[in-house]
């Protein structure tokens, strides 16, 4: 029995999904209908790419299995739909912390997001970063840390200039109707007149 690398296999509970496929047609020869044709016949065949952010030289690449389908139904949709799915996190190459190359270095390794680059076991961080990287992995995970304590700080900032926004409406409403009514006591009291 062949040993399964660890990254084919699912997370455990409560392990993060480091790995990334990517889902694609290949042209694989069948063997029966060539034999029968005596010519290459070839099959179209869903296959996966599998990488680890980290580690460059591990990569999966075999067949659509049910279980891929299972593990990153959003991705294998978005292949069936011939749709690009984009990474959910901070783009490393946006994250202000690191400079240009940096950032390159870190794609390279299938490091595309912040959130991966403070999720990396230290084996893949020594590959990727071997001099500093333990310290830049932190400085990810403080990012993260910053970003998901500001966060309720930002959506009550974002309802209370909602709020603002309501309110303003509802003042410039009352305003119209004062005036109306203003209008119609003043007609009315005309009309009492004449």
């Amino acid at each position: 029995m062949s040993e399964t690398p660890d990254f084919i296999l699912p997370p455990k509970g409560g392990e993060q999904d480091l790995s990334r496929p990517r889902f694609y047609m290949r042209a694989v020869q069948n063997n029966f209908k060539s034999n029968l044709e005596g010519r290459p016949i070839f099959d179209e065949v869903e296959f996966v790419e599998i990488h680890v952010p980290g580690d460059r030289g591990t990569i999966s690449d075999r067949p659509v299995n049910a279980s891929d389908k299972a593990r990153w139904p959003r991705e294998y949709a978005a292949f069936k739909a011939n749709e690009e799915i984009p990474e959910e996190g901070t783009p490393i190459g946006e994250w202000p912390a690191i400079n240009r190359s940096q950032a390159e270095e870190l794609k390279h390794a299938k490091v595309r997001t912040v959130e991966q680059l403070a999720a990396l076991p230290d084996e893949a961080l020594m590959r990727v970063v071997p001099m500093g990287g333990f310290s830049l992995r932190d400085k990810a995970r403080r990012f993260l840390e910053a970003a998901a304590s500001t966060a309720p700080m930002e959506k009550l900032s974002a309802e209370n200039d909602e709020l603002r926004t309501t309110m303003a409406a509802m003042q410039e409403q009352m305003k119209l109707l004062q005036e109306q009514m203003a209008k119609q006591a003043a007609q009315a009291a005309s009309d009492k007149a004449d």
